[in-house]
């Protein structure tokens, strides 16, 4: 089974946890754990100036309270399989829309669909672009935002919240 395959159905499976009814301090735990890790990764923010490091680090404070939230009633080994995979989608995401930024690549259907499936992965599948009309939206909207990735990365971030 290939890899991307692999993680999908991680996700999948991570997506129908067991209903929520861990501590508030547990969650918090595991938020500001999987929030270090995300600022702890340097590949996130390399090469961004300071607004582009701001507009990762928003993000991803966000990203941790969504992830982590569906991991609530679950003792920590089956949260780990809930947040690596999760985790590992919206770093995914950050890095595609870098990578588009720094080429100054224009927004395709194929990027929105890759940035929408990372979505699905990270935030559940509610999150993403909610059908085909929607992807010309993202792309007119991405293409009109200034080429910096902290603009870019603020209309990924706005069509992903759920």
């Amino acid at each position: 089974m290939s890899q991307l395959v692999r993680e999908a159905e991680e996700a999948r499976t991570a997506q129908t946890a067991a209903p929520p009814l861990a501590s508030p301090s547990t969650l918090a735990e595991r938020e500001a754990r999987v929030l270090d890790g995300l600022r702890g990764n340097r590949r996130l923010v390399s090469g961004l100036d300071a607004a582009g490091r701001a507009a990762v680090l928003a993000w991803s404070e966000e990203a941790a309270r969504r992830i982590v939230a569906d991991t609530a009633g679950l003792d920590d080994a089956a949260a780990e399989d809930i947040l690596q995979p999760r985790v590992r989608a919206f770093r995914r995401m950050i890095y595609a829309v870098k990578d588009a930024a720094a080429t100054g690549a224009a927004a395709t259907p194929e990027l929105v669909a890759t940035l929408s499936r990372q979505a699905g992965l990270a935030f559940g599948p509610d999150a993403g672009v909610p059908g085909p009309d929607a992807v010309d939206t993202v792309c007119r909207a991405y293409n009109s935002a200034p080429a910096d990735f902290a603009s870019r990365c603020g209309v990924i971030r706005a069509f992903t919240a759920a």
